[in-house]
């Protein structure tokens, strides 16, 4: 769980709406200030919007004011429209593939066809090549409120599919099982199941999932993610009679805690199963082996295999061995293996040793284990077969294989071969099967209908070095032609957080193209903080270092001045989710360089962040106020107490989505008051609240996603000087 509001009261909500839409106001409304004075460690911090923390009928009725008068300052900017239009049909001619799942000749994909709103679930036999749509959202919505599928796992047959549905981005899950043979949706239903993560037993009418708790009327929003466990359903069965089979306090388990997260993963073709212990945002993961049961629900028996120290990753597993990823004594990872009849790292073997590569993922088919990695920005994909041997296979098609467990490599250890996922930044994943052999050569899996790569793009991928001398990657996008001239649209994107690298992903491909499109040169920051070069990379901008996230992201911005591209009054700085205390950062520390930034749904407020659902989880990754130490950092990357009077900040668009329970409207809220109540701005504050939303664009309908988008690159390029989006006089 990275990063997850109470949901807004929609009667309420629904009247002011109505009334603000009938009357948008001519200016953003003041927020009244009541300010709350903290001592942490003898520091007094002042915070003068406290009181938007507590839902509450008057935060709900700014809010509205606050996004009734971004729409209409938004609306008069003449080229959101057109933007809007053709990102749509940009969409319009893409088929998306995302959530891959290979069962024998089966395959179960998630696919948004060209022109549709969301993704369905499909199965594909492989031998026939013919198709059945499972579940179809698009044929869900109604009255303009819409569900979205976020898991789904098949059987290990392929009979059934469990799928986890949510409504408006909210990912509160119903977990639901679909006959992939009819079609038909089962009576099962599971609520509380955000974090499902269904896994099937080997007799295809069982799985493990799991389950949230049932929180008190007077427990922090946090307190329902505590104490989570695993059960085990039978089909047809009464969710609420089922037995916990893995968590805290869960028969002998002594060693997971309440606040662990918990899932179990059922090997496939084998008699075992796997726990999963974590933090839930850290990528280091604590695991358990047990054979399954000969009968019944119980005799789950859990020997402790790692810890989180021990630095696994990922696993996959292929008749009796278990297949680790782990960054233990190697900082871009290594892969080890131990038997999965006496699970012991004491024993294990190493399979592929650690070297400069970045290896990314890993799965096991009959014929071998296929590791997928990067050797700078390039991927790769090999295939170890029995004798111990790497053969790098020629990818079929230029393109990065999107990284971790639920990442473009799926494979089923019980037949031979993968399917992987090719994207670009410009350009979905395309899907392809590998051959089997020595040299084995790779057909298109089908899923997706084969289109021609646009060619007016020049996507770079190049170095840069850090203030501190660090190298540092920078992706350039951009038109083929564009002139260096210093007076391009740039806009700088960048996250760093949680070892989670900056790579090409499906729903991004309009965004991309629509930027670009307008003339405008995307630059990707891959900061420290991130993944991108391995567990050092992410260690180097967390807690106590996460300075140098913010400091990777100036220098890239500073970069694209240097090569020719922009000047100070031409970049624009963009981040989504802990995204926002990157661009939050930059904006606060280096005023001057930007004109103008985005900030998505963004952690602005890292010293309070603690208080939100996902608060506590995500101590892990940037610290916690009960800890001196921690504070300090904590201090150093909040954006909105470095917010001073007397500085020139630039103008500022925030979202916020009314369902989001990651990073809840309130962080986005006090940002947006704080730069207001400054006054010296080189453009507006605005703050866009999606109430049909969640996180960004999770969840979302790919028209709901586009709308968003466009508005917040015509407000960057109103801002920015470009030609066809400045309003009339």
């Amino acid at each position: 769980m990275r990063i997850m509001r109470h949901r807004t009261r929609p009667a309420l909500l629904g009247t002011i709406a109505l009334l603000l839409a009938a009357a948008a106001p001519d200016r953003a409304p003041a927020a009244r200030m009541d300010d709350v004075t903290d001592n942490y460690f003898g520091k007094l911090v002042v915070d003068p919007y406290r009181w938007m923390e507590t839902p509450s009928a008057e935060l709900d009725s700014w809010a509205h004011a606050e996004d009734a008068y971004t729409r209409a300052v938004l609306a008069r900017i003449p080229g959101r429209e057109p933007l809007r239009k053709h990102m749509d049909d940009v969409a319009g001619h893409l088929a998306v593939v995302t959530i891959v799942a290979r069962v024998g000749h089966r395959v179960f994909f998630k696919r948004q066809d060209a022109g549709e709103d969301l993704g369905k679930l499909i199965v594909r036999n492989q031998d026939s090549g013919t198709e059945r749509v499972l579940l179809d959202p698009n044929s869900l919505t109604k009255d303009g409120h819409h569900v979205s599928i976020d898991q789904f796992q098949p059987s290990q047959d392929g009979r059934y599919v469990a799928v986890g549905v949510s409504p408006a981005g909210s990912e509160e899950d119903v977990l639901r099982v679909v006959d992939a043979d009819t079609g038909q949706v089962l009576p099962d239903s599971i609520d509380r199941a955000r974090f499902a993560s269904p896994s099937w037993l080997p007799d295809g009418r069982s799985f493990l999932y799991n389950r949230l708790r049932v929180a008190g009327p007077h427990e922090a929003p946090a307190d329902r993610f505590t104490n989570n466990r695993v059960f085990l359903h039978h089909l047809g069965g009464d969710p609420d009679q089922d037995l916990p089979v893995f968590g805290a306090a869960v028969g002998e388990l002594k060693t997971i805690a309440p606040s662990d997260f918990v899932a179990v993963s059922v090997l496939t073709g084998t008699r075992y199963a796997v726990g999963i212990q974590s933090d839930g945002v850290s990528p280091e993961i604590g695991l358990y082996v047990s054979k399954l049961p000969d009968r019944g629900d119980t005799g789950f028996n859990w020997t402790r295999l790692a810890e989180a120290a021990d630095g696994i990753v990922d696993f996959t597993a292929s008749r009796d061995t278990l297949y680790l990823r782990t960054h233990r004594n190697a900082p871009r990872y290594k892969v080890i293996s131990v038997s999965l009849d006496a699970p012991d790292l004491k024993t294990a073997k190493q399979i592929v040793p650690p070297g400069d590569a970045v290896i990314t993922n890993i799965a096991a088919a009959s014929d071998g284990l296929f590791v997928a990695g990067r050797r700078g920005a390039a991927s790769f994909l090999e295939r170890i077969g029995d004798d111990g041997k790497p053969v790098e296979l020629k990818l079929p098609r230029a393109g990065t294989i999107a990284e971790g467990s639920g990442g473009d490599l799926t494979a089923d250890p019980r037949v031979p071969g993968a399917f992987v996922g090719l994207a670009t930044w410009v350009t979905p994943a395309a899907w392809f099967a590998s051959g089997s052999g020595d040299t084995p050569e790779f057909a298109d899996l089908g899923i997706t209908p084969h289109t021609e790569a646009p060619t007016d793009y020049l996507m770079t991928e190049t170095t840069i070095a850090a203030r501190d001398k660090t190298i540092l990657p920078l992706s350039i996008i951009e038109k083929k032609g564009t002139p260096h001239d210093h007076k391009r649209p740039v806009l700088v994107e960048g996250y760093g957080a949680y070892g989670v690298s900056e790579e090409p992903f499906a729903r991004f491909v309009p965004v991309v193209r629509g930027w670009v499109d307008a003339g405008g040169v995307l630059a990707v920051a891959h900061s420290r903080g991130g993944g991108d070069l391995g567990e050092d990379w992410h260690q180097a901008g967390r807690k106590a270092t996460k300075q140098n996230t913010i400091h990777d992201f100036i220098d890239s911005a500073n970069a694209m001045v240097k090569l020719g591209y922009a000047a100070n009054g031409t970049i624009a700085g963009m981040g989504t989710s802990a995204g926002g205390i990157t661009i939050g950062g930059a904006i606060t520390q280096s005023a001057a360089l930007f004109r103008a930034a985005l900030i998505r749904v963004g952690i602005t407020d890292a010293l309070r962040f603690e208080n939100t659902e996902g608060g506590p989880a995500n101590i892990a990754e940037f610290g916690t106020v009960k800890d001196k130490t921690d504070f300090w950092s904590l201090l150093a990357m909040d954006a909105y107490q470095h917010v001073k009077p007397g500085l020139t900040y630039p103008a500022v668009l925030l979202t916020a989505g009314a369902q989001d329970h990651r990073v809840p409207l309130w962080q986005s809220a006090k940002m947006a008051a704080r730069l207001q109540a400054v006054g010296k701005l080189k453009g507006p504050v605005l703050l866009r609240v999606d109430y049909e939303g969640g996180h960004g664009t999770i969840g979302a309908g790919q028209k709901q996603a586009n709308a968003e988008w466009a508005d917040g690159f015509a407000f960057l390029l109103w801002q920015l000087g470009a030609k066809d989006y400045q309003p009339s006089p």
